[in-house]
């Protein structure tokens, strides 16, 4: 992983509670000031759908518009693919375990820019709405690229993903059990998936 990331799964570990979660009221602006631009969280609403409550400025600003409030399903433009990041987000929330994934984003403006972000779950107490919920904070690597004129790609971006890894924090979660179209897709796309290498863990390798 990005030294980012390392240091995002690093302060993880740290305020996670004995056998436990980390929660989000623990999290120190302070100590992810520098990633705060790539940092996108992610909450399931009443209707079990992945939407974003915050969104970096940084990605905002790729994305020409303001993310919070709007449907993960709703990024990319290639749907199916876009089901498959979903489910496997919703199920990294449920065995509450971190995920990693690695890809390209392709638009307009951006053809196979490499992205890469590693998501971990927080309990939230402050929730107004389900208290202790959990919640899915990701932080991304940053893009290299930069739009300019702020032009709106929401719904607009073909994504490829080539990479999912489970990053080893909470229990584990059997693939076979995900649902068989999404397996499908994922052996149909020639997506690798599987646990975190912990020569990628230790930073050996990193993007």
């Amino acid at each position: 992983m990005q030294e980012t990331q390392e240091r995002f799964l690093a302060l993880w570990n740290a305020i996670a509670e004995d056998g436990g979660m980390a929660r989000l009221s623990r999290l120190e602006l302070r100590a992810i000031a520098s990633m705060l631009p790539w940092i996108t969280i992610l909450e399931t609403d009443d209707q079990g759908d992945l939407r974003f409550r915050l969104g970096g400025s940084g990605l905002e600003a790729e994305l020409g518009c303001g993310i919070r409030g709007r449907r993960m399903a709703e990024f990319s433009s290639t749907t199916r693919t876009a089901e498959v990041a979903v489910a496997f987000i919703k199920q990294a929330m449920a065995h509450q375990t971190g995920l990693y994934l690695k890809g390209s984003l392709s638009s307009a403006i951006h053809p196979g820019l490499p992205f890469s972000c590693v998501g971990l779950p927080f309990l939230d107490d402050k929730s107004s709405e389900r208290p202790g919920s959990c919640v899915f904070v990701q932080v991304w690597k940053p893009l290299e690229n930069r739009n300019r004129d702020f032009t709106n790609l929401w719904g607009k971006i073909e994504i490829a993903i080539d990479e999912i890894f489970e990053v080893r924090v909470g229990q584990p979660f059997d693939h076979e059990a995900m649902p068989a179209d999404i397996r499908h897709m994922v052996r149909r796309q020639g997506i690798s998936i599987g646990r975190m290498p912990q020569k990628r863990l230790a930073g050996q390798g990193a993007d």
